[in-house]
This record gives structure tokens, sequence and C-alpha cells, in this order.
């Protein structure tokens, strides 16, 4: 797989620049097209969660209040995906194909237009959760983890020089963990290292860490293994197995259930995204 088409989902948060930043620079690394998206929630979205019984002036009022955040939060999203493009030499047009960047404001719900937008992407990069605004991340990263089919690359606070230097691979055998890989392997073709990071028990993963090695091996990686007494919460410890070998990039498969239409990050994918301080990949 090659990366050819990014897409990197804005919010208006402070955390964009670092976040539009990552997207510009992985796509230099792979010659990608990158293109930015800001989600325009609706007016009947926010009359939604208006309370019943309030007079109509009162609920235009909520509207136009919510209408003036919402293009306050698209400018500085736009302005973030521009300046980040700029330092990056990326062009911002309608043409496709590398170096070039493109800019949209689409309407709808925050997962969904992201999660559509994600499907016909090599790689959805949005902000971390638990930054400055964790709700409207989570919301994103769980649209488009849950909905898009395509690895999500989660910034860190900066934006790294080379994201894919030193990886770490949280394995548990899991097809989510293998769809992880799968998705960084562009990353992981281009590491310097590679760690196999598992909690617990070896032999009651299944594939084992070493059939990940012998799996990465085929695509010319190499690969070491490593594995943590499960002593503590296995998000905690996979954090700690991370930093410790100096990871630029963190690869795992990411937990969650569907309840109704809320999507529920599930705790050892929670823990990580709370404490983690680097880029982690994560496919479901």
């Amino acid at each position: 797989m090659r990366i050819r088409k990014i897409l990197v989902a804005l919010t208006g948060a402070d955390s964009d620049s670092a976040t539009a930043e990552t997207a510009c620079t992985v796509g230099g690394l792979f010659a990608a097209r990158v293109e930015g998206l800001f989600a325009r929630p609706r007016p009947e979205d926010a009359i939604a969660f208006v309370g019943e019984g309030m007079s109509s002036a009162v609920v235009g009022e909520i509207v136009e209040a919510a209408a003036k955040e919402t293009k306050a939060r698209a400018d500085k999203a736009g302005a973030a995906f521009a300046a980040a493009c700029k330092a990056h030499g990326y062009t911002i047009g309608e043409a496709g194909g590398s170096g070039t960047a493109a800019w949209s404001e689409v309407e709808g719900l925050t997962d969904v237009v992201i999660a559509e937008h994600g499907r016909l992407a090599d790689l959805v990069v949005l902000g971390h959760p638990g930054g400055d605004e964790p709700d409207r991340t989570s919301i994103a990263v769980e649209g488009a983890l849950f909905d898009s089919g395509t690895p999500v690359l989660l910034a860190g606070p900066k934006a790294a020089a080379e994201p894919s230097s030193s990886v770490v691979i949280a394995w548990d055998g899991s097809a989510r963990a293998a769809a992880a890989v799968r998705g960084a392997l562009p990353f992981l073709k281009r590491a310097k290292s590679v760690l196999i990071l598992s909690i617990g028990n070896v032999d009651e993963i299944v594939p084992s860490p070493a059939d990940l090695v012998d799996y990465l091996a085929l695509h010319d990686i190499h690969a070491t293994t490593s594995t943590m007494k499960a002593d503590g919460a296995a998000g905690e410890r996979i954090v700690e197995g991370a930093a410790a070998e100096g990871a630029t990039l963190l690869v795992m498969g990411a937990y969650g259930h569907s309840r109704l239409r809320e999507m529920v990050l599930g705790g050892a994918t929670r823990s990580v995204l709370d404490k983690a301080g680097l880029p982690v990949l994560m496919a479901h």
C-alpha cells in the first residue's frame, strides 16, 4: 500500500496547527495529496439541544450564536491548514496529485462527515482526544475509526519531523491490531527500528509476536519483540513501553463498541489516547 491521499479533519481547536503540520509532514514523506476538512454543524443541530418552552426569539438567538461560533472555528481551522501547507510547500487548489492540497467545509454531523470523506483516503489525520477540546476531538476520532474503514493517525501535541523513525507496535493478536499493522506498513518500511510490544503471557497471543516478525520480514521490515508483565492497566503499560523505547510512533488496534449512534472507545484505547504524547496510528 502507498499513501497517496491524506484527509486531515480540523475542528477549530488550538491543537489544529500541530494536526495540520503532522498531515503535511506525512504527506511530504509519501508525496501524497493532503485534503483539509471542517465539518460544519447544521443550524437544526443547534436547535436540537434547545429545551422545550423557549420562545422563537430565544431559539433564534441561540442558532445565531452557534452560527457565529461555527464560522469562527472554520476560519481558525482554515488558517491553521493554510499555514501548514505554506510551510511545507503545498499548493491549495483543485488539481490533484503530489504536492497539492485542498480545503473544504462540509455541513453535517462531525462524525458522519469525517467518516464519509475518510472512506476514499489512505490515511485520516486527527488531533489527539484529551487535548484542549476532548469532546469535539473524541467525536471526530470515533467517527473516523469505526465508520471510515481507513487507518487513523492521531497527531501528537507537536508535529514530529519523522514520525516513523522508531515505531512500537502494541500487539495482542487481534484483528484490530492486524488492521493497524497493515495500515502502518508505509511507515514501518521507513522506520529505523520496529519493536513489537506485547502485554502478559505471549503463549496466549495468537498469532504470536514471532508470527508478526515473520510477516513483517516478508515486507522487508526487520522487527524485534518485547514483553511486559500485565501488572497494571494495559493502556498504561503500552504507553510506558513506547516511552522506554523512545518511540516516535505507536501502532495499535482500537477497541470500541456501538450503542445506538454513540461510539465508545474501549478502556485500553482510551487510556493510551489520554496519556500518549506521541503520534498514534490506529485501526478498527
